[in-house]
């Protein structure tokens, strides 16, 4: 983030795929003047209570775990049962509403839909 800075990149969002990333670039971002959310968008993947411990409070994508989980059984279970089954390939979405509620605004962060590449 140092290095974008002071190279004067260009951007008003960050995607980092762990809140850990984005709480450091959240750090520098704001240690340069930056506002967050009003200069620049922070969103992460896999949300958890880390990203409610900030002020402004991160932006992040979830992910269906259970799902997942449940899908990653299913196929295994099957492969198991019968090795000379074709490979799947499924593609899983968190919610039953448009690709756009995935993401799951906590709290001041904002984050467009160019920002994310939705």
């Amino acid at each position: 983030m140092e290095q974008y800075l002071a190279k004067g990149v260009p951007f008003d969002a960050v995607f980092g795929f762990t809140e850990t990333a984005v709480l450091g670039a959240k750090s520098v971002i704001q240690k340069h003047g930056l506002r967050i959310p009003d200069d620049v968008a922070l969103c992460c993947m896999s949300g958890t209570a880390l990203a409610t411990l900030v002020h402004p409070q991160l932006t992040a994508v979830e992910q269906p775990i259970a799902k997942m989980a449940q899908e990653g059984c299913r196929l295994l279970l099957e492969h198991l049962a019968d090795a000379d089954k074709p490979i799947e390939e499924i593609a899983l979405r968190g919610y039953d509403t448009p690709a756009a509620c995935l993401v799951c605004f906590l709290y001041g962060s904002r984050v467009s839909a160019s920002a994310m590449q939705l």
